[in-house]
């Protein structure tokens, strides 16, 4: 009787050992392969699909998964083609076991169906390690399971071509490296900058982003959702400061926004400074070019985006993360062992500083990671290590509608103000004094007719 006892306590023991090998260890009895739509282009490429290798012939190979990674192109390219897979449209591919995306397209997706929950593959303790506003993001909202799984995250930074600003505030010694702190103070150097040398000093590349972080650092969510119904919180006073902060510098000839990207602008010699992408880091130009007879080389110099004057430490959260395509769960488990796998510090810190992203988890990169990199990804690294640490990360509420209105938000203003900045100079040309042509543009009346038409145009996206 003792023997049974002791052999059926042998048998449970080695049964319990087994399951818990199993759970800790995840195999696959055939192989998985795994295709994996994003974005990524050029340099950010070649780094993501060195790693996808990487895990293909490690990691992937003891566990019998392989991922295909497939770029659809730039990322507008991408949500497009993901939208016409989940939906079945003629001719469209069949969806990816993953895909790279922004929470309004994988909020979309969702609603058909066809988006996995992760919380189940990941414990406790993994989920802790992320930046939780990263997750926050995924989960659409608090109480919801994790939809999107995030891999590389970016926030906004300001650059500026240092070799030309030393030449400036020599000859203006008044002007302090400070005063680009802050929106207000941005303007004020732009001005000072105009009246020295007849040019624009600033430009910004996503203007829906200066909308919704500017709104929010002014106290208001301009795009919320209630109740399962989107809202353009437009309240006037608001939308009329970030009108007066852009629109009238810029009628004044202190802003630019003439090229696809600010960074062409600032390599053109046409702007000194511009608001852009963290993740944009590596296009900042190592030389002006003015002419094919005048080039130089510059030194960049990189500082946290500018802010309302006295508003709350508040930036944008962006970087697009990867959907797990609902289907069995054994494939969805087998997505998840890679994202974990590339979540890991030595990994997410190699694609981090190769790609100019930032690594997702807490503490996971240390500014002596990044000394055998180049000074610019050095003070973008720093940078940015300081906006996850003291600012709170903001990105607007997810929704079917959230893409089709920050369009409008992107072209609106800008479209408007390159426009009526052509017409005002054609006055001037005419005969016209500059300040009787400005005082035609920057009236209370053109803000109210410019401010109906903004939410018209994005109620009509909303209807």
């Amino acid at each position: 009787m003792i023997k049974k006892i002791f052999l059926f306590f042998v048998i449970t023991l080695f049964a319990i050992t087994l399951v818990s090998c199993k759970e800790d260890k995840f195999f696959n009895d055939e192989l998985v392969e795994l295709k994996l739509w994003h974005y990524y282009q050029k340099d950010q490429e070649v780094a993501f699909n060195q790693l996808v290798t990487q895990f293909n012939e490690t990691i992937g190979k003891e566990k019998n998964i392989e991922v295909i990674p497939v770029s659809k192109g730039y990322v507008n390219e991408l949500a497009n083609a993901i939208h016409a897979s989940a939906t079945l449209q003629t001719g469209s591919d069949q969806l990816p076991q993953m895909f790279m995306a922004y929470a309004n397209t994988v909020y979309q997706i969702d609603k058909l169906g066809k988006v996995a929950s992760l919380d189940n593959y990941l414990s406790r303790k993994e989920l802790g390690e992320y930046i939780s506003d990263f997750l926050l993001e995924g989960r659409f909202n608090k109480d919801e399971s994790l939809k999107i799984f995030p891999i590389a995250k970016a926030t906004e930074l300001l650059y500026l071509n240092k070799t030309d600003w030393d030449k400036f505030v020599l000859a203006n010694p008044s002007v302090k490296i400070e005063s680009l702190s802050t929106i207000e103070g941005i303007i004020e150097v732009s001005e000072i900058y105009y009246n020295w040398c007849g040019k624009p000093f600033y430009g910004r590349d996503s203007m829906s982003n200066y909308f919704v972080i500017g709104a929010k650092q002014l106290g208001i969510d301009l795009l919320s959702s209630k109740d399962g119904k989107f809202y353009f919180n437009a309240q006037k006073d608001v939308i009329k400061k970030l009108w007066q902060n852009y629109y009238i510098p810029y009628m004044k000839g202190y802003f630019s926004a003439l090229s696809r990207f600010r960074s062409q602008e600032l390599m053109s010699g046409t702007i000194l400074a511009y608001t852009g992408s963290s993740s944009s880091t590596v296009n900042f130009p190592d030389k002006v070019s003015i002419s094919d007879d005048n080039k130089y080389a510059i030194e960049a110099s990189v500082m946290h985006a500018p802010m309302f004057k006295g508003s709350n430490k508040i930036a944008v959260n962006q970087g697009a993360g990867i959907a797990v395509v609902k289907t069995d769960k054994n494939i969805e488990k087998s997505c998840v062992e890679f994202l974990k796998w590339f979540t890991t510090k030595e990994i997410n810190v190699n694609f981090a500083l190769n790609s100019t992203y930032m690594p997702v988890k807490k503490d996971a990169i240390k500014e002596e990671d990044t000394k055998s990199y180049s000074p610019i990804i050095q003070q973008s690294v720093k940078k940015c290590m300081e906006v996850f640490s003291d600012y709170k990360l903001y990105t607007s509420v997810a929704s079917e509608y959230g893409d089709s209105v920050r369009t409008v938000l992107d072209s609106h203003l800008n479209n408007k103000v390159i426009l009526d900045k052509e017409a005002m100079d054609l006055l001037v040309a005419g005969g016209m004094s500059k300040n009787e042509a400005l005082a035609i543009y920057t009236t209370d009346a053109k803000f109210d007719l410019w401010y109906n038409d903004l939410v018209s145009a994005v109620n009509a996206k909303i209807a």
